[in-house]
């Protein structure tokens, strides 16, 4: 089994690294100055709004006494370094694994690569060929590209992910929203079938929403009932656009002194309560999380050592010396913010 597993891994990683080589750092031979810079916020996958009756319906959870696997997978994307012809990017990803005491995390990256006006196109097609779908003809804003690509890789390692599902409940970052470039409807629901036929299905973990009720967020709704419960909204189906999300959405609160999350779920027609009662048995809930999708969370994030590492891989590539980025907050009142040069 073990076997199979590493060859599986390393299945997956080729493909990876096959996808990103078309891409890669400047040659040296040419006149570049890389200009390093920080990442943004991190962004949501969350853009859907849909319509919620007055009083929404609360379930109350309980643990169904019997523990099953437990996979998560996150993704993550940082800026790390720009030059004359576009800027260069990083992207890392985890998938972690629990079957009891057990468990086991397979990190793949970082993958550096550089992302150009010229290139992004291409790029973008071959993530969805390695994903089995066909992308659309369709623009893409060089300002939202780094997040398209991060969130294609991402799918493609939840499809790895399901592999080792063998009847456990698979947990997501984000939505089951299908539809947007960085989403094909296709890539989800195969995802979706495939982890319905070989586990208890998805849940899928926002943490944050734009979902309203009565002009109030969904996950801020007072219900005064005690932890763990479902909050269950009644969507409306009468627009098509809201019928992209592939699954039920649900507020969930699975511990005291949490915060409520937006849940997606999908268990292929099985009951909902069964597979969060399956949840709380098997992992640990930290401030209403669990715990192995936050683990998966802080292995896919990069820290400062990673960033550091790779814009010394870079700096050693290049023949130029690199500059730090222009601060121009620190050009302009260093004296009176105490930063001097």
């Amino acid at each position: 089994m073990m076997n199979i597993q590493i060859e599986h891994q390393h299945t997956i990683a080729e493909t990876l690294l096959k996808i990103f080589s078309t891409s890669t750092i400047p040659d040296p031979s040419q006149e570049y100055t890389a200009i390093f810079t920080t990442s943004g916020d991190e962004q949501e996958e969350d853009d859907t709004r849909l319509i919620l009756p007055e009083k929404p319906q609360v379930a109350q959870l309980k643990p169904a006494g019997v523990s099953k696997t437990v996979i998560a997978c996150d993704a993550s994307t940082v800026k790390v370094a720009e030059c004359s012809t576009g800027s260069m990017w990083a992207l890392k990803g985890s998938v972690v694994l629990r079957s009891g005491s057990f468990r086991q995390a397979h990190i793949y990256g970082p993958f550096v690569y550089l992302l150009s006006s010229s290139n992004t196109g291409a790029l973008i097609k071959t993530l969805y060929q390695a994903l089995g779908c066909h992308r659309p003809s369709t623009y893409v804003n060089g300002n939202i590209a780094p997040k398209i690509i991060a969130n294609l890789f991402e799918r493609i390692l939840q499809r790895n992910a399901v592999e080792y599902l063998d009847g456990g409940i698979l947990l997501l970052d984000g939505s089951l929203t299908a539809g947007p470039l960085d989403s094909p409807l296709a890539a989800l629901e195969q995802l979706v079938d495939r982890a319905t036929a070989r586990g208890l299905g998805v849940l899928a973990f926002s943490k944050s929403t734009r979902l309203m009720s009565m002009g109030v967020r969904i996950t801020s709704l007072a219900t005064g009932h005690k932890p763990p419960y479902l909050l269950k909204p009644m969507l409306d189906r009468c627009r098509e656009r809201y019928q992209m999300v592939l699954g039920e959405v649900y507020v969930a609160r699975l511990a005291p002194s949490s915060y409520p999350f937006r849940v997606d779920v999908n268990t292929g027609g099985d009951g909902v309560q069964e597979i969060f009662g399956y949840l709380l048995s098997s992992d640990a809930i930290i401030y209403g999380y669990p715990e192995t999708l936050a683990l998966a969370h802080q292995l896919a994030t990069f820290n400062r050592l990673d960033l550091i590492a790779l814009r010394t891989s870079i700096q050693a590539s290049m023949r130029n010396i690199t500059a730090s980025d222009i601060d121009i907050r620190r050009g302009l009142f260093s004296p009176l913010d105490r930063y001097y040069p």
